[in-house]
């Protein structure tokens, strides 16, 4: 029997008044047009975004602000509402369950911005984190941990875009 965690249905003003945030950015030679499409097709997430196992949209094509995503990330399944989405320029969710209990409420934010290398990609992360969420980053800062995994996937996005 899996359990199932609700978090508080936060909206994106929750980007500014979340008592943790946390704001990552790393650069993927790619054009952002390429990148935008990888972030918004969730069955190609588990190809480049560590632990990512699986992910997929609710009903049919076209998706947008409204569309459930349900995830699985290292055993961890969620259910996202997507808040965000503006194409090539902004793309992210709210966490609305989970069965691993992080925290109380979540939105992922990513941001793209052309760079003279290909694109500029910006992830933040809006939260109110439980003692279970900065376990994660061991003994860490949880900055460093989170800036090292979004280095980690936009590595993975770059070569995934390189054979794709």
């Amino acid at each position: 029997m899996i359990t199932w965690y609700e978090m508080k249905p936060v909206e994106l003003d929750y980007l500014a008044s979340a008592p943790a945030i946390w704001t990552m950015e790393a650069e993927v030679r790619a054009p952002r047009q390429s990148v935008w499409e990888a972030f918004a097709d969730a069955t190609t997430w588990k190809d480049w975004f560590p632990h990512v196992e699986e992910a997929s949209y609710d009903g049919s094509p076209p998706y947008g602000v409204g569309t459930i995503r349900r995830s699985n990330v290292a055993g961890a399944l969620h259910v996202e509402t997507m808040l965000a989405w503006d194409e090539f320029s902004r793309w992210g969710y709210r966490v609305d369950q989970a069965t691993a209990r992080l925290s109380t409420a979540q939105i992922e934010i990513n941001e793209f911005r052309d760079s003279p290398t290909g694109t500029t990609v910006r992830w933040i992360i809006a939260c109110q984190p439980l003692d279970e969420f900065t376990f994660l980053a061991g003994d860490r800062p949880m900055e460093e941990f989170l800036t090292e995994l979004h280095e980690e996937a936009m590595q993975g996005l770059e070569a995934f875009l390189k054979i794709r």
